[in-house]
């Protein structure tokens, strides 16, 4: 089960599952790589390999560093006065993607409407017919 949902998410943790991407995948391999698409839906990007790899880079753990002081501050203090391009840009795409989550996940909590409804207050009156 382990190398299988090591193939629907493309990982290379163990240095042999992403290889075997040509391979039909099980339905618990088809619904991982589902979740890809899912979350390119969403996100507007369609992650390469597992989301767990990615904290294996130092750019991004120096991009989720940043995100979290600019998040909490609104700056990038400890960058010094001039922060390289490169991680302003890594903040500012993060942000993005959680904000497409966010809005994503709240619309799936709004109730189904069967149409336009009118403002709150708004009344219709009907016209009577003799």
């Amino acid at each position: 089960m382990r190398a299988e949902i090591r193939r629907g998410l493309r990982c290379s943790c163990d240095g042999r599952s992403h290889r075997s991407v040509g391979r039909s995948l099980s339905r618990s391999g088809q619904a991982l790589a589902g979740e890809l698409d899912a979350i390119a839906s969403v996100t507007g990007q369609r992650p390469y390999e597992c989301a767990g790899r990615a904290y294996y880079s130092p750019d991004v753990v120096a991009v989720l560093h940043a995100y979290d002081e600019w998040s909490s501050s609104g700056r990038l203090n400890t960058l010094g006065r001039d922060p390289p391009h490169w991680i302003v840009l890594g903040v500012q795409t993060y942000h993005r993607a959680i904000e497409r989550v966010r809005a994503d996940t709240f619309k799936k909590t709004l109730p189904k409407s069967k149409g336009p409804r009118p403002p709150p207050g708004f009344v219709v009156e009907h016209e009577g017919g003799g």
